[in-house]
């Protein structure tokens, strides 16, 4: 794992101040504290700070060149399959290192593009060709679902790009305005999705996309003078100059196939990718929550491995929230090499530092124990093994499950559902609180909505009204519909699945939440600690086989997670399938109710927040008041304004530099 960080100029003919671009690079130094490294020519500068995995001589530093010195990468990422592409090009290129970077190069040398349609894994890469002198290209990848990041900025005389926000900020020609519409849909998800980023002019290149940049040596041509743009069918951007193309995507397309084979093709490409993850030059080991899918990875390491695997666990003083138990289950079958520790409601000790490192307001609060888990696992090991990815692929979700019972709310007679309704919405303030009244008004408000906008309202943090009672009118906020976050990403859909719902509700998971939300948290907390996460689960060929198995398979019986359960049967003990999730989030609702909310309210409600003109005061209050007295659980809605505000006196009024000292 690396940061990256690069400026092109337009014209093709500028110096890059290698000052700036170690300023740039310094800003995210966690990422690579092993090796720097810096490149400049006419009109490019590139910079490199390393992570060492695999190859960890100097044979292995970046900025990184060709034999004929006109191609070179700044990478960021493992390539797992590198050692057999390396066979492939090795009967036409020398090579130099054992690095999976340098198959990457001479693997666009040979490929061009189409490279990226060859590597398996998680990376982010740009590679600058002068091989034409006339014609210059700088062209970025991104992994297939967009485990490392990559953003960038383009103004009329420079392009630049880095591995975080926070570093291109360092620029000052990269002006601080932030988009109302990033807002919008940070509210109503906690996150804000690519290609969005917080300020208006800067992008986040897509998963399963890649970008070539143009630089001509005689200028602008006619067509860019024009300012001539032309989206395809796939909505990939073309001008004269910048191309943006999706190169990969999932097919929902059902196979036949029976439950026996289906549960050994599973078995199969998970080992794999398992065992692909397990290729380091430095000390590995994996994160374990108890759950499913940590466990499985777990399991299928032990059994590929000559030594006990190292594995981290977390866990919380509330009793519901803590998994530890399970945990040490499986350290005990697999006899682990195990580590444990307890993480007490001290969220305000290290909240400034993840405000800073998150580069943009980021509302999933499980970045804390992510954070926490990754600091004492860098004491052990440089990589660790995860479980990341099993529910997107194999509908392990509560909104999945609950979607479906909407379905069967629906067919219920319409007299059933008038009663219900009633009954929910006039029921004792005490037992307004249980699960179940909770589930029958949740039910009844679903109900009445067309099926994607259901699923969207339970992938949502905050609704519309809700939104539209907190945002002042003349914000801007309310001037941008947060549905159509989903409803872009179902029109890529392949049109052949369009009424299978259990299909459209994963794929618009894997194309918004998994990108934005589940990989940045990971990647952050990780990269905080230079510890490199690895995902066995988002290896793209068990997700393109998990996307052919019938959604009867993946719910069956009211059972999350079917096919995979079976599939694991003979890996894991009875207790871990069939105990209840929990997920890897923290007790914010009781947070918000201590030392935490108390805070959070002297801040929401302090002039400097009221003065930004987002919110009605008013509302604010209520929603603080309403969690405090018991009356509405709002933990994690108090959270994400909370996160917002304190972004925006981090980023914006203290300049990015670092966190704030005080909240």
């Amino acid at each position: 794992m690396c940061g990256i960080i690069g400026i092109c100029s337009l014209d093709g003919t500028g110096t890059v101040d290698k000052a700036s671009l170690k300023r740039m690079a310094d800003m995210i130094s966690y990422r690579g504290p092993d090796q720097e490294g810096c490149f400049t020519d006419k009109g490019i500068g590139l910079y490199h700070k390393r992570l060492s995995i695999i190859d960890l001589s100097s044979k292995g530093k970046q900025p990184m060149l060709n034999a004929e010195g006109d191609v070179v990468i700044v990478f960021n990422g493992e390539i797992y399959n590198y050692q057999e592409l390396r066979k492939e090009l090795e009967q036409k290129y020398a090579f130099g290192s054992d690095s999976d970077t340098e198959v990457i190069l001479h693997g666009y040398e040979e490929y061009g593009p189409e490279i990226v349609q060859r590597l398996h894994g998680m990376f982010a890469f740009a590679i600058w060709d002068y091989r034409n002198s006339r014609e210059k290209k700088l062209f970025m990848a991104r992994d297939r679902v967009g485990k490392k990041p990559l953003f960038y900025f383009m103004d009329k005389d420079n392009f630049m790009f880095a591995s975080e926000l926070k570093a291109l900020l360092q620029e000052e020609s990269v002006k601080r305005r932030i988009s109302r519409e990033a807002i919008s849909h940070y509210l109503s998800y906690g996150f804000i999705p690519a290609p969005l980023s917080i300020f208006e002019d800067v992008k986040k290149l897509e998963p399963g996309h890649y970008l070539t940049l143009t630089v001509r040596k005689n200028g602008k041509t006619r067509n860019e003078r024009k300012k001539k743009v032309i989206k395809d069918r796939s909505g990939n951007l073309r001008t004269d100059r910048l191309q943006i193309v999706r190169y990969w995507d999932l097919r929902f397309i059902p196979a036949s196939m029976n439950e026996q084979g289906c549960c050994s093709e599973i078995l199969r490409l998970l080992e794999n990718g398992v065992k692909k993850r397990m290729i380091a030059d430095v000390p590995l080991g994996a994160f374990l929550s108890g759950g499913i899918d940590s466990s499985a990875v777990v399991a299928l390491m032990a059994k590929n491995s000559q030594e006990p695997v190292k594995t981290f666990s977390i866990g919380f003083e509330e009793k519901k929230f803590n998994e530890l138990e399970h945990a040490s289950l499986i350290a005990t079958r697999f006899r682990t090499e195990h580590h444990e520790m307890i993480v007490a409601p001290e969220a305000l000790k290290i909240l400034p530092e993840i405000v800073w490192l998150y580069n943009e307001p980021f509302a999933d609060s499980s970045a804390i124990p992510s954070w926490y888990v990754s600091r004492e696992t860098r004491k052990h090991v440089t990589v660790a093994l995860n479980g990341d990815g099993g529910d997107e692929s194999f509908a392990g979700y509560g909104r999945f499950f609950m979607d479906k019972y909407v379905d069967r709310y629906n067919s219920l007679p319409q007299i059933a559902r008038n009663i219900i309704g009633k009954t929910a919405g006039n029921t004792p303030a005490i037992l307004r609180k249980t699960l179940l009244f909770r589930r029958l008004r949740e039910l009844d408000s679903l109900s009445g909505l067309p099926k994607d906008e259901r699923f969207i309202a339970l992938s949502s943090i905050m609704g519309g009204r809700e939104k539209e009672e907190l945002c002042k009118k003349d914000s801007g906020i309310l001037d941008h519909d947060s549905r159509k976050i989903y409803a872009e990403a179902l029109q890529k859909m392949d049109p052949k699945i369009t009424d299978d719902q259990l299909s459209r509700n994963l794929y618009a998971g894997m194309k918004v939440y998994l990108p934005n939300d589940l990989l940045v948290k990971m990647d952050i907390a990780s990269m905080a600690h230079s510890l490199e996460a690895r995902s066995p689960f988002l290896d793209h060929m068990l997700m393109e086989f998990a996307a052919t198995i019938p959604s009867s398979l993946k719910m069956k019986d009211n059972e999350r997670k079917y096919i995979l359960k079976k599939a694991l049967a003979k890996v894991l003990p009875h207790e871990i399938l069939q105990k209840k999730k929990q997920g890897f989030s923290v007790p914010m609702n009781s947070w918000m109710k201590g030392e935490l909310g108390e805070r959070a309210s002297s801040v929401l409600l302090d002039k400097r927040a009221i003065s930004r003109g987002y919110f009605n005061e008013s509302e604010v209050r209520e929603m603080i008041d309403a969690h405090r007295a018991g009356k509405r659980e709002n933990g994690h809605r108090i959270w994400s304004l909370l996160m917002l505000e304190l972004w925006h006196r981090t980023y914006v009024e203290d300049d990015g530099k670092r966190a704030l000292s005080e909240i």
